[in-house]
């Protein structure tokens, strides 16, 4: 086939002198309804990718929350919570001036102590050291009210608060030695196995003794 002659209109040609012919507005309607569409498929890729993100961040976080709380957990286990009571066959006042003085640990508690030293006294509070079995340590005593004496200790594999109540029953009177334990790393991963061995060892060394040398002193 020969070229097309200079006069011959071509499909190309044709579409544009229609073009040209329609009406100035309706040129730019057409116009701006292609720029929406090819406006709307460059917004819609960056709206796809931040969904598919957001699918991809949330079991993030979700590991994130349970990994807190299971720190959290962990973190709580680590506190032993126990508590003794006996009755004691004595006046609530010789009870708990025994256990007040640093002086009486050696002899109340032979197993444990071997000597006990006041070093400073601070208002209601008293630091003591003391010869301990395992090692000298820092005993801290506050006198809390008549009836009641707390004792901070700070060990090597634990810190302990200690509250003791010297509440009258009947013709004797009650001691209930009251514990939380903080156990330190890596003793704190035995915790749920540990709550029986401090109970037995209060009962033990504390409580048994401290009522057979207040009965004894009758």
């Amino acid at each position: 086939m020969g070229r097309a002659g200079l006069g011959q209109l071509t499909p190309l040609r044709l579409a544009g002198e229609r073009l040209a012919k329609q009406p100035h507005h309706l040129r730019i309607q057409q116009g701006s309804g292609c720029d929406r569409v090819q406006r709307g498929k460059m917004i819609a890729v960056p709206l796809q990718w931040r969904s598919k993100g957001w699918l991809w961040l949330a079991p993030a976080i979700l590991l994130c929350a349970l990994v807190l709380g299971a720190v959290r957990q962990v973190v709580r286990s680590n506190m032993i919570d126990a508590v003794v009571s006996e009755h004691v066959n004595a006046p609530a006042d010789r009870v708990r001036a025994l256990y007040r003085d640093p002086d009486n640990w050696a002899r109340l508690f032979p197993a444990t102590i071997r000597g006990a030293r006041v070093v400073r006294r601070e208002g209601d509070a008293t630091v003591v050291e003391v010869d301990h079995v395992e090692g000298k340590v820092v005993n801290i005593l506050r006198d809390i009210s008549a009836t009641r004496i707390d004792l901070v200790e700070f060990k090597r594999r634990y810190d302990a608060t200690f509250v003791n109540e010297f509440i009258p029953e009947g013709e004797g009177m009650r001691y209930t030695l009251t514990a939380s334990v903080q156990l330190k790393w890596p003793y704190w991963l035995a915790a749920p196995f540990v709550k029986p061995l401090v109970l037995a060892r209060m009962r033990r060394y504390v409580v048994e003794p401290l009522k057979a040398a207040a009965e004894n002193e009758r």
